[in-house]
């Protein structure tokens, strides 16, 4: 489904391409999106406008549309962010758990490594992050390979984009910032 906005009245015609995407076109009032106040009332603003569109095809393209709008209602719901868990496993040494958690908001899709030590976390590093592109972002990220301590990250070629090495150093290491920054905080 292709959504296409457009800044002049006029009478143009939605239809299904050669490659069956729904192309929809429906007026942007650029005053209007530009007076809103912040970021964040300007994503409500073109999510609630992609809303009102799909609802005008609902009868002619459910298979589409019907999908799409519980998608983007429960992005809305989840102040315009979603997490989900890639993938988990052990790794390291007994004891030692790691997952894989992905974020999509409005800027960017992230991806974070985080190791627990018996379900307490005690490692995290961000190993992706690309503007918000779902398509972008499925490539660059495909399989995850363990090799002893280190966890490595492929993309759809299966060439490494990112590697994670644990050891006690880069452990300790982390743990010395991250209480450093709670005593910055109290």
């Amino acid at each position: 489904m292709v959504f296409q906005g457009q800044k002049k009245s006029g009478d143009y015609a939605d239809y299904v391409n050669a490659s069956h995407v729904l192309c929809c076109f429906f007026p942007i009032d650029i005053e209007t999106y530009l007076a809103q106040q912040n970021e964040a009332e300007k994503h409500r603003y073109f999510v609630d406008l992609l809303l009102d569109v799909l609802t005008k095809f609902e009868e002619r393209y459910p298979q589409w549309t019907s999908s799409l709008q519980s998608s983007l209602t429960a992005f809305k719901a989840g102040g315009y962010k979603d997490e989900w868990l890639f993938t988990h496993g052990t790794i390291w040494k007994p004891g030692y758990k790691f997952e894989i958690r992905c974020r999509l908001d409005m800027d960017y899709y992230t991806a974070d490594f985080v190791l627990f030590k018996q379900n307490t976390e005690v490692y995290k590093e961000q190993i992706l992050q690309t503007l918000p592109d779902e398509i972008f972002f499925d490539k660059k990220m495909q399989k995850i390979r363990k090799q002893g301590n280190k966890l490595i990250i492929l993309d759809f070629l299966n060439n490494p984009i990112k590697s994670v090495t644990l050891n006690e150093s880069a452990l300790l290491r982390y743990q010395r910032n991250e209480r450093a920054k709670n005593e910055e905080k109290q």
